[in-house]
């Protein structure tokens, strides 16, 4: 038996819906407000550790965080010891923001799975999972 393809334009519309979702209202981009709520969740980190966890290179992140920093939503330490040692976290204004942030995507995230079951979302995340190679 033939399988049958996947409808690539319905998963393009799926992720624009939701990057729309999230974005609207907002000055920033995706990958800042991803940005944002990777510091929420892991305090201070390394630009790094930050590219790791966004699966992007550290110059994407560089140039995210400087971006970022303008906007005094976060800010540099450097380590008083080794100077070259340098963490990034969020500012008070950028926590809060981030915080919202995370109130909308979880938001966005109860509309996406109101309709199915926990059967479905249980198999939904096991193919996300998958495709991603997790």
């Amino acid at each position: 038996m033939k399988k049958e393809p996947i409808d690539l334009f319905v998963l393009y519309k799926l992720v624009e819906s939701i990057k729309g979702a999230i974005t609207e209202g907002e000055k920033l981009g995706i990958k800042q407000i991803d940005t944002l709520l990777v510091l929420l969740k892991h305090q201070n980190m390394s630009i790094t550790e930050i590219a790791h966890k966004m699966n992007v290179s550290p110059p994407s992140v560089s140039a995210l965080t400087d971006k970022l920093i303008k906007k005094e939503l976060i800010k540099r330490t450097y380590n008083h010891l080794d100077r070259r040692v340098v963490t990034v976290s969020l500012t008070e204004s950028g926590r809060l923001l981030a915080r919202e942030l995370q109130q909308k995507q979880h938001t966005i995230i109860s509309t996406i799975e109101d309709p199915l079951t926990k059967e479905e979302i249980h198999t939904f995340n096991n193919l996300l999972n998958k495709l991603n190679g997790s």
